[in-house]
């Protein structure tokens, strides 16, 4: 009979029998109801089609895999591992045995000698050696395991004293130790295989055997594996003639962690009862080992992330410009998950446009505009979900040529506080990750660490455009004139500590009351804001703000009067010699004072400088460069200016 067998999690051995038409999801509509936060409300149908079970996903962002990889149809065999969310299930189809069709020909009855529950306490275990009069030898035993098995931290240690236990006490031709690989994939952890079983040449395990135990969480004993017909005759162990095999399940508290398998190949003295009991008692403390094990190195990592996830949000609160926040969060993202390939993505306008990447080139960043409908970045920027993929080939919306190293991705929203009539969290941008070092996929505890600080980035990015609504000129986008002036005293009180040149441009648009009056305010700020742009293209090292109305000051650090007077013809041409984007389009002209700064002057003799010489271009007749060559700060300026 086809069912389904929970492997894992609170329903631990929980089993659904299938119908000729299934779906299983959290909702309560589905024939299998599995109530787990992991699992979408519809997550995967199964379907019986020519005398075969068929699985497909329902949710094109919930992934179906099946033995470790993902699906999109795929017929199921007796024994295969399918994971949906964070629960693993066992599909069995084995024969119905009371059924007459189920026994195969000339076999009348099973040889699996005994079965046993796995021990749920060391106090079950010894209460089951003291019925069976083995209490002091396998007491010693058991203490031995429990022992050796503890005194490490190291996983590959202690599978390989494991190895070591089993072929002391029990003498296999082969044993094999696996173990889940992140609740999902089977994988061989260990092995150990005598000179006998080497000469018979197979290394591989019946996974009809590991089946059975997985799914009945029963430790078995069979005498001939070959002629047991609940094992459907598989190739695999009629080619390895297996004499004598035990299997048992490493399971701690509702959690299987894996199986321990060994067999006899030689026409030795088969196992017994008792065999299996101490197997029984061996795999509940090597279970108990292995989970201190896995605990003890995911507190470390656990640990070891949150110090540096600390220290990465520290650092990046410290900033207040966006474009340096978002570059250092990305690369410590990349550096915190060990990935190769990053990028931040920003709301802007509606359109999701490339904050930073550390992987795509500069130049492509403007031509790529993911769908807020239909791409998965702007799936997740809208409802404000992460989205963590272990496949992407199984995943609507991922590109079917995607050459990036690894299948697993990770996408989480980067929230803000909303401002204005509806308060409240919205999503400004996501953080991508992929290509992860070792092709490792990424996990729940790599989605919830990215969370947090993809909350610490959007924290940073709204004080850093809190700054910038303090100190950036809305129109112009220079700095207001409040922060250039506390900004620009400390550059003045350097130069008079180590004499470098300091230089300074007044600049004034040519006739711009008239544009506004001819041509209307909107084209006068449509003026305003093209100025800024050529000014930032043209200087863009600069401390520049806007003075007041059309003017604008520029401070430059490390330049004399002759460096100065150069930056401010390259100004003057780049707004002159190209018309202003207004319709019609218009020319405009600026004139520039440029003033060094001399020993023992201030801030405002300075201002004073440029200020006189910008007023000497305007008499001059406008759109032209002049510099104050004098060193005392002009005394007639502010009647001049009057």
């Amino acid at each position: 009979m086809a069912q389904f067998i929970i492997i894992d999690g609170p329903r631990l051995g929980g089993i659904t029998p299938l119908g000729k038409s299934n779906t299983i999801g959290r909702s309560p509509g589905n024939s299998f109801v599995i109530d787990d936060a992991t699992i979408a409300p519809r997550h995967a149908r199964i379907d019986r089609k020519n005398g075969a079970f068929h699985i497909s996903p329902v949710d094109p962002l919930s992934p179906v895999i099946v033995n470790g990889n993902p699906v999109k149809a795929e017929a199921l065999n007796h024994g295969d591992l399918v994971s949906l969310g964070d629960i693993t299930l066992l599909f069995s189809d084995e024969p119905d045995p009371s059924s007459k069709d189920s026994t195969p020909t000339g076999e009348t009855t099973s040889v699996i000698r005994s079965r046993v529950q796995h021990f749920q306490s060391v106090e079950e275990v010894i209460s089951t050696f003291r019925s069976r009069k083995t209490l002091n030898e396998h007491l010693e035993t058991l203490y031995r395991v429990g022992a050796v098995l503890n005194a490490t931290l190291e996983l590959s240690e202690v599978v390989e004293e494991l190895l070591n236990i089993l072929f002391e006490v029990l003498e296999p031709d082969r044993a094999f130790v696996y173990l889940f690989e992140d609740r999902k994939k089977l994988e061989l952890r260990g092995q150990r295989i005598s000179s006998a079983g080497k000469q018979a040449g197979f290394t591989r395990v019946s996974n009809s055997i590991l089946n059975e135990t997985l799914s009945k969480k029963e430790g078995i004993l069979t005498e001939d594996a070959s002629r047991d017909q609940r094992f459907d005759l598989k190739q695999s162990i009629l080619d390895q003639e297996i004499h004598s095999a035990i299997c048992v399940p490493l399971i701690k508290k509702d959690r299987i962690l894996g199986v321990i398998y060994l067999d006899q190949l030689s026409d030795s003295e088969p196992y017994r009862t008792d065999d299996l009991n101490l197997m029984n008692g061996i795999a509940t403390q090597a279970a108990l080992a292995i989970e201190n094990v896995l605990h003890y190195h995911r507190t470390v990592r656990y640990s070891g992330t949150l110090v540096r996830l600390g220290q990465f949000s520290r650092k990046i609160s410290s900033y207040l410009s966006r474009n340096i926040i978002i570059r250092e969060a990305i690369e410590h993202a990349c550096e915190l998950f060990h990935c190769r390939r990053g990028t931040i993505l920003l709301d802007k306008n509606g359109k999701l446009r490339v904050g930073w990447s550390t992987w795509i080139d500069q130049h492509l960043w403007g031509g790529i505009e993911p769908s807020l409908e239909d791409s998965l970045c702007g799936k997740v920027l809208s409802g404000n979900n992460a989205m963590l993929v272990d496949d992407s080939s199984g995943v609507e919306g991922t590109h079917p040529e995607r050459r990036y190293e690894s299948s697993s991705f990770l996408i989480v929203p980067i929230p803000a506080r909303a401002e204005g009539i509806n308060p409240g969290e919205k999503s400004i941008g996501v953080i991508t990750l992929t290509d992860r070092e070792g092709n490792r996929a990424f996990t729940r505890d790599d989605q919830e660490f990215l969370t947090v600080f993809a909350a610490q980035v959007g924290i940073a990015l709204q004080n850093a455009n809190l700054f910038e609504r303090a100190t950036v000129d809305t129109l112009t986008k220079l700095r207001t004139r409040q922060f250039f002036f506390a900004q620009a005293e400390e550059f003045v009180k350097a130069h008079a500590d180590s004499g470098l040149a300091l230089s300074l441009l007044m600049c004034d648009l040519d006739d711009f009351k008239k544009i506004n009056d001819t041509r209307g305010h909107p084209v006068g700020d449509v003026v305003l804001e093209e100025t800024g742009n050529r000014i930032r293209e043209t200087i863009p090292a600069a401390l520049t703000a806007r003075y007041g109305g059309e003017e604008v000051v520029i401070l430059l650090p490390g330049q004399n009067r002759k460096k100065a007077r150069m930056s401010g013809e390259r100004l003057r041409a780049a707004i002159a010699d190209a018309p202003f984007p207004t319709d019609p389009p218009l020319s405009v002209s600026m004139s520039i004072g440029v003033g060094e700064v001399a020993r023992g002057d201030t801030l405002a003799d300075l201002v004073h400088k440029a200020d006189f010489a910008m007023y000497e271009a305007k008499k001059a007749g406008k759109n032209r460069v002049v510099v104050f060559e004098g060193d005392a700060a002009p005394e007639s300026v502010h009647r001049q200016r009057k």
